[in-house]
């Protein structure tokens, strides 16, 4: 959360409601009221379930009301138990490119949903690892010259001498109940442009102590 407030800052978006709840919790109304008093662009919401859909809900009934309600999140949206709930909203999540990799997981656990977090990532870090002990007796050495791999999430870069590598971003959108790739087909594409952001855009979080 800290990280988000100061990355949130530098793009000009200011937080004008903050509040975090225990997973227990099942009306959100009073909380939803007191941040629509701030009356906010966008409504960032994180949480695990079951609060996460109760929530979602909830903060739909003030469209019902004839009141525009943007819901924007990180990777929680998926783990709706109905992400019809999340109709129309926008979230970011990693995005699978080698698709083979979700073939493999289907196969092997065919009734386990599918949620592309840090998957690809995890996977592609290993893969590292492997070519790494594949190509000799000195593992580290052949890591640090690594700059960049295509991996499953795409081509991923690093600068030499840095410590992290970096992937293109991706933004999702819920549509008729499922993730579509913002200006994608559904669950495909290989990248997108991120969601626009500016000055003066307000933001209140919805966040539980569970996530």
């Amino acid at each position: 959360v800290n990280a988000l407030k100061e990355e949130v800052g530098k793009a000009g978006i200011q937080i004008v409601y903050e509040d975090r709840f225990e997973p227990t919790v099942t009306d959100f109304r009073a909380k939803i009221a007191e941040a629509s008093a701030q009356r906010p662009d966008v409504y960032f919401v994180s949480s695990f379930e079951p609060p996460l859909t109760t929530l979602g809900r909830q903060l739909k009934e003030l469209r019902a009301q004839g009141r525009t309600t943007n819901i924007a999140s990180i990777v929680a949206v998926p783990l709706a138990r109905d992400m019809t709930v999340f109709e129309g909203d926008w979230y970011t999540d990693s995005l699978v490119v080698d698709k083979s990799v979700m073939t493999q997981f289907a196969e092997k656990y065919p009734s386990t949903r599918f949620i592309t977090h840090m998957m690809p990532y995890a996977y592609d870090s290993l893969r590292l690892l492997v070519m790494a002990f594949e190509q000799g007796p000195d593992p580290v050495t052949y890591l640090r010259k690594v700059t960049e791999l295509d991996g499953s999430a795409g081509k991923i870069t690093r600068a030499p001498g840095s410590g992290n590598f970096r992937s293109r971003p991706s933004v999702w959108v819920v549509d008729n109940g499922r993730p579509r790739l913002a200006g994608g087909e559904s669950e495909s594409a290989t990248e997108h442009d991120a969601a626009p952001t500016g000055p003066d855009v307000h933001a209140p979080q919805a966040e539980s102590s569970s996530s």
